[in-house]
């Protein structure tokens, strides 16, 4: 496994590959200190993790990740901090993990361990890839890989949209009055059907270039994508939702918090996907609630839970479970942190108090102190 070492402090960085060394199963082939040249490494060079310090001066590792998961989703971010008031942003942007320092020796073996896990599910998730499936990722962004495993780059922004449209009716034919009344709402007739009908030729134009075989379908006024040759992340996602909660397994579990990414075309401002954004959602929030209570392994029920208050962040019921978890395992500052950061959200966004359970958790665990 190939990794990245980001910290302003040269002594933590010589520390952190000592410790890698010994562990084993990771190549260190770069060490920076400017994360800027780190952001730019990871264009030129193939990164599986990167493990990057938060406080650095220019920019901090929170924008860093972000910076570095755009330019290559792939890449794993391992945050490795002095400070513990960021765990939530970290979980946020879809971090594998979150070390304190000092790093200890068998702290920084067990975050290995699960990068290695999750490289595997990973790898056995994509093989649609290597069966030579286009891949639609619409969880956060809206984003198309053709069969080499590319991302396509569309003629116009009309043509992803009408693409993005299409394939959200999942091979459903539909009438193209109501797709110009959906994606050109704004124009008169005659203006929307001559944009309608240029979109769906460099749509159709881009997919044959896919090799795509028959991609859209039209016969009674009506438009249909050919499905059959795509996947997509959020139907690996509703078809883990279906499985029966006493059988969903490690894998799936890190399956899940690895794919979803964000709301359904959460960055996407396509208003005909809000209604299916929000079930998605809704769905997610509940496999997550049910997960968090049967789940027996301690690091992965703690990032189900961020998960969770990120999902659900004005509900006392999600922050106290995280308060309750941090108690019982010891780190009452943690959870302290988890309901100033929770106190602070209700006073800035709804102008409210927590709830008398939750504050009773707060005060009880504050004598442990």
């Amino acid at each position: 496994m190939r990794a990245m070492l980001v910290d302003d402090e040269e002594m933590a960085l010589d520390v952190l590959e000592i410790l890698c060394k010994e562990i084993g199963g990771v190549t260190v082939i770069g060490k920076y200190r400017n994360p800027f040249d780190a952001v730019e490494a990871v264009q030129t060079q193939e990164v599986d993790v990167v493990f990057l310090d938060v406080e650095m001066p220019g920019i901090n590792g929170l924008q860093t990740a972000e910076k570095m998961m755009r330019l290559d989703d792939h890449v794993h971010i391992v945050f490795v901090t002095a400070y513990n008031q960021y765990a939530v942003e970290a979980f946020e942007i879809n971090a594998i993990d979150y070390l304190l320092k000092p790093v200890r020796k068998e702290r920084l073996k067990k975050t290995i361990e699960r990068l290695h896990h999750t490289r595997i599910v990973q790898t056995g998730l994509h093989k649609e890839k290597e069966s030579h499936q286009a891949r639609v990722c619409c969880l956060g962004t809206f984003v198309l890989y053709d069969k080499d495993g590319q991302q396509v780059k569309w003629r116009t922004r009309k043509t992803k949209e009408l693409f993005a449209y299409l394939w959200h009716h999942r091979g459903q034919a539909v009438h193209r009055d109501k797709i110009m009344v959906d994606l050109w709402s704004d124009l008169e007739g005659e203006k929307a059907s001559s944009l309608l009908h240029t979109s769906m030729y460099h749509l159709r134009s881009t997919l044959k270039k896919m090799r795509f075989a028959k991609p859209v379908l039209f016969s009674d006024e009506k438009y249909a994508l050919n499905v059959q040759e795509l996947v997509s992340d959020v139907e690996e996602i509703e078809q883990r939702i279906k499985e029966s909660i006493e059988n969903v397994s490690d894998a799936s579990l890190e399956m899940m918090l690895t794919t979803y990414k964000g709301d359904y075309m959460g960055e996407e401002a396509f208003h005909w996907a809000s209604g299916y954004r929000k079930q998605v959602r809704e769905m997610y929030s509940s496999w997550l609630d049910a997960n968090t209570k049967r789940c027996q392994d301690k690091k992965t029920k703690e990032r189900l839970l961020y998960q969770l208050v990120i999902m659900e962040p004005y509900r006392d019921e999600y922050c106290y479970r995280l308060m309750n978890h941090y108690i019982s395992a010891g780190d009452i500052p943690q959870a302290l942190s988890v309901y100033h950061d929770f106190e602070k959200l209700l006073a800035r966004e709804l102008r409210e108090e927590p709830g008398p359970k939750i504050r009773d958790l707060y005060i009880q665990a504050s004598r442990f102190l």
